[in-house]
């Protein structure tokens, strides 16, 4: 006795399904929104169904007769297609909730993944973001020379405190490269680059002002420069909640020309720093 299956969706993955299964004798009833040339053959029978939410439970009677069943419906892209796709999933599932089905096969489709012109795995990402930063401060140590000859000591120590307010937009490329199916915990790298811009305030220690000057070589309050981030980070899913851990560094990036004898070099008056992420996820959504 043959087995009958029912192919939903009868596109680029279900026709060519649909041809396979009939030529290995199986009775298999396609939909489709129309007559798919690949699909022709005599085991196969294309019904013209076109899933819609909140159709009438009749209307999917002529593709639910078999006891197999594959869904190879891909999502739609267009707006609010995910509530429209899960809609129309849960009004399926109440409708076999009243038959006897032996098997349900569920094909995912590369609808699930950014529409993007290029290479795409389930191991990378990239991610575009906004990092506010903790206020901290850096201190250096320099020298207040003398403004006369007749001043002694001709110079002293002094302390200076750059206190930092910085904010960067970045595009981080994340690859995992630990991770198991059955394992909730992953680890990736971090890779990136992006624009941080600092607001800085100076503080110096004690020093008489009237007798010594400092050569501070700063151009204002305010900067902007590039950055390279670099890191690693895991996460852990737990059902509905990923807690997740990023630990980066953020380099400054500097360039430099030659040209013949003369070389010029661009100084980042970002400071090398290292940031900490972390936090939890919930999925509102099953």
């Amino acid at each position: 006795m043959k087995k009958n299956i029912s192919i939903y969706g009868g596109g680029w993955v279900g026709a060519p399904l649909a041809f396979k299964l009939a030529l290995a004798e199986f009775e298999v009833t396609v939909s489709a929104s129309s007559a798919h040339k690949q699909a022709k053959h005599p085991n196969i029978k294309v019904v013209e169904f076109r899933a819609e939410p909140n159709m009438e439970k009749g209307l999917w009677d002529e593709m639910n007769q078999s006891e197999i069943k594959i869904w190879a419906i891909p999502p739609r892209r267009k707006k609010n297609s995910e509530e429209f796709y899960l809609q129309i999933l849960q009004d399926w599932l109440s409708v076999l909730d009243e038959m006897i089905v032996k098997k349900i096969i569920f094909l995912s489709s590369t609808s699930i993944y950014q529409n993007v012109s290029d290479i795409v795995d389930e191991k990378s990402a990239i991610v575009v973001g906004f990092n506010y930063h903790l206020p901290f401060e850096i201190k250096n140590n320099m020298t207040a020379n003398a403004g006369s000859s007749a001043t002694s000591p001709q110079s002293v120590d002094v302390t200076r405190t750059d206190n930092y307010s910085m904010f960067n937009i970045m595009a981080n490329y994340y690859y995992t490269f630990v991770h198991e199916n059955t394992d909730p915990f992953s680890l990736h790298a971090i890779v990136g680059a992006g624009i941080t811009h600092a607001t800085i305030t100076e503080s110096f220690t004690e020093y008489d002002n009237s007798l010594y000057n400092i050569n501070r070589n700063s151009s204002g309050n305010s900067h902007t420069g590039p950055i390279i981030d670099l890191g690693i980070g895991s996460n852990i899913n737990l059902d509905r909640i990923n807690i997740f851990i990023d630990a980066k560094m953020g380099i400054p990036a500097t360039s430099s020309s030659t040209n013949n004898s003369t070389s010029s070099n661009f100084e980042n008056p970002i400071p090398f720093h290292v940031s900490l992420n972390a936090g939890v996820r919930y999925n509102l959504f099953d």
